[in-house]
């Protein structure tokens, strides 16, 4: 049998240094209302990916900005009792991956 965990876990995401996508992954131990968006490097937000409850396990996302210039972003996750916010850089030189 395997028994869930009981802590949040928000993952780097990869690749980091991308120049079209990339992913974002998270592990949530209950069902939780989440929000999960990117900021720019003066704070501002610049994209909601996720405002919802999601269910129990890990979630990851796609996220293409093709939109933005590069540059370093923030990628944060805000749970009621978990916050934790990461950098992420789109690099329009990096390879495909």
């Amino acid at each position: 049998m395997v028994q869930a965990l009981d802590k949040y876990y928000f993952f780097q995401n990869y690749p980091n240094l991308f120049n079209s996508s990339t992913t974002i992954c998270f592990y949530l131990p209950k069902p939780i209302l989440i929000n999960l968006a990117i900021y720019n490097s003066l704070g501002k937000k610049v994209s909601t990916l996720i405002n919802e409850e999601m269910s129990v396990g890990i979630h990851c996302i796609d996220w293409n900005p093709s939109e933005l210039p590069i540059g370093n972003y923030y990628y944060k996750l805000e749970i009621p009792e978990f916050t934790e916010t990461k950098k992420l850089i789109i690099n329009k030189q990096a390879p495909n991956i």
